[in-house]
């Protein structure tokens, strides 16, 4: 009789276990069912030994092989182990190239929210010299945007004063129109006769725009749309989704830099000039950046032919370099590498992680500083991604991403 070895299921069962939890099999599990490839942006890359990809033209079924089952004469991609045994399927889109003016032109953004923003509350003095909040008492939240006021639409912080005050004089209660977490809500407030400024007021702090700088990722030629920054605005106070109704980029130059430091990251100071003309619209603010339309040709001298982009399958490990400005209004680039890639089923603004390994940008900005957003990532002469965060706590490090997703976000 064939003795048991107790252990030996153990062993199979840890294995199989380890096998599963491996970053190889991760990899595995977080490919999509369809990628994209352009013609010009070469084979898929970034996957770990010991798998690797074979594009083939038409469906090869094979019975107990997982992943998509599409048409025969779709083209596929089959994932194997060892080079030898299928272990996915994936479905292929293929596209024409892509090519597009390389951005890491530092740029202004001024834009115009769709409402205004409640940021604070501020007590009213009345004429007996007592403090009141009304509109936090009516149930006004900060993130509030407020784009009614007794259902006028409202532009701009001032016209919110002046139909707060007629409504105060007119011995009426103001009825506000709200949007809270993509709810519109409607609240009725009091007003109060403020002995301070002799007007009605309901103690609000609003915004009605938001204002910063940026770095260009790109421009296409063709139809001059363009994308910035890799992902969303935000208001500063609130980090609320600051909604736009209009907006412009405009030319930048970098002043100063405050050096990124753990715990704190940096940042670039800089300034556009007041007689300077726009570079183009805002036409929409989204989780990967800002897109609109550019009314002047913009160039890089440092890649005056415009370059091909690359999609998410096609990035790799390794060696990469960044555009950027640190100075003035000249686009520099600097040696970065890509540390790992994030397989995504769905469109996100992290999808790599990248480290800054330039001496000369690493002694000049201590590594990935606010202001750097949208500065375009390029390997092998591709377009590839643009940089979104920074890690606190390592400021040499951050995330990209995938430049596919910003033109997705674009149209």
């Amino acid at each position: 009789m064939r003795k048991k070895h107790p252990f030996l299921g153990i062993i199979i069962s840890f294995f199989i276990v380890a096998l599963s939890l491996s970053p190889q099999m991760r990899s595995l599990y977080a490919m999509p069912e369809r990628i994209l490839l352009f013609e010009e942006g070469g084979a898929v890359a970034g996957l770990p030994y010991p798998l690797s990809a074979e594009l083939s033209e038409g469906y090869q079924r094979v019975a107990w092989m997982p992943g998509s089952t599409p048409s025969d004469s779709s083209p596929q991609l089959v994932v194997r182990l060892f080079d030898f045994i299928p272990v996915k399927q994936v479905a292929v889109e293929k596209k024409p190239s892509i090519k597009v003016v390389a951005g890491g032109h530092s740029i202004g953004v001024t834009m115009q929210m769709s409402g205004v923003l409640v940021v604070g509350f501020s007590t009213v003095t009345n004429m007996n010299g007592v403090e009141e909040e009304p509109a936090r008492e009516a149930g006004v939240q900060i993130g509030d945007r407020i784009v009614t006021i007794n259902e006028v639409q409202i532009t701009d912080d001032k016209q919110v004063a002046e139909l707060v005050d007629q409504s105060g004089k007119e011995g009426k209660d103001v009825t506000i129109g709200v949007v809270r977490d993509d709810q519109e809500e409607t609240i009725h407030c009091r007003t109060v006769f403020c002995h301070e400024t002799q007007s009605y007021r309901i103690g609000l702090f609003i915004r009605d725009t938001a204002v910063g700088i940026g770095t260009l990722t790109f421009c296409e030629p063709t139809d001059h749309s363009y994308g910035a920054l890799g992902h969303m605005i935000t208001d500063s106070d609130t980090n609320q989704k600051v909604v736009c109704a209009s907006g412009t980029i405009m030319p930048a130059s970098v002043s100063l830099v405050h050096q990124g430091i753990v715990g704190h990251p940096g940042e670039k100071i800089g300034f556009s000039w007041e007689d300077s003309s726009s570079w183009g619209t805002i036409e929409k603010n989204t989780p990967f950046g800002i897109y609109g339309k550019m009314m002047v040709e913009v160039e890089n001298p440092l890649y005056p032919e415009l370059v091909p982009v690359a999609s998410r399958s096609q990035v790799k490990e390794g060696k990469a370099e960044l555009l950027t400005v640190v100075d003035g209004e000249t686009i520099e680039a600097f040696a970065i590498e890509i540390e790992k890639l994030h397989h995504q089923n769905r469109a996100e603004e992290k999808g790599m992680v990248i480290h800054i390994v330039d001496e000369d940008l690493l002694t000049r900005t201590g590594g990935i500083v606010q202001g750097m957003s949208g500065s375009p990532i390029l390997q092998e002469g591709r377009l590839v991604g643009a940089v979104t965060h920074v890690f606190v706590h390592d400021p040499t490090r951050g995330y990209g991403i995938f430049i596919e997703n910003m033109l997705e976000a674009a149209e």
